[in-house]
């Protein structure tokens, strides 16, 4: 629900929004980038069009009741054993989250993102939020 509002207007919203402006800013990126270390061994959990396509339905659908779909928790992670994909889509609501706070806070985007026209702009221009 963060990311949607943040990268919603009064015209594009909801999914459309997210991929339309976050997706841009952050495909191809490993969300897992920032927590690998010589003491904690990740496989890459990249961001494409799927997973957050994905993400969002995960939120459209524990928002109006609906639950988690049952295939994704039999579904394998795509980066882990002994997890699901929902463990994925989990993960990477998580992570998204933060990753695009920072990249706000650490640039000084605050005004930027407060205003729906630049912000839109913004998302448009070819920027990038790095892991």
């Amino acid at each position: 629900m963060a990311l949607e509002a943040l990268f919603s207007d009064k015209q594009v919203y909801g999914k459309r929004a997210i991929k339309s402006r976050l997706l841009p800013l952050i495909d191809g990126a490993d969300l897992y980038a920032v927590y690998r270390s010589e003491f904690q061994s990740l496989h890459p959990l990249l961001v494409d069009k799927t997973l957050i396509e994905d993400v969002v339905s995960l939120r459209n659908e524990i928002a109006h009741g609906g639950g988690v779909p049952q295939a994704w928790l039999k579904t394998p992670s795509r980066n882990a054993v002994n997890k699901s994909y929902l463990d994925d889509l989990t993960d990477a609501g998580t992570a998204l989250v933060r990753l695009v706070w920072l990249h706000i806070l650490d640039n000084s985007l605050q005004s930027l993102f407060s205003d729906k026209i630049k912000m839109a702009s913004y998302c448009a221009s070819g920027a990038k939020i790095q892991t």
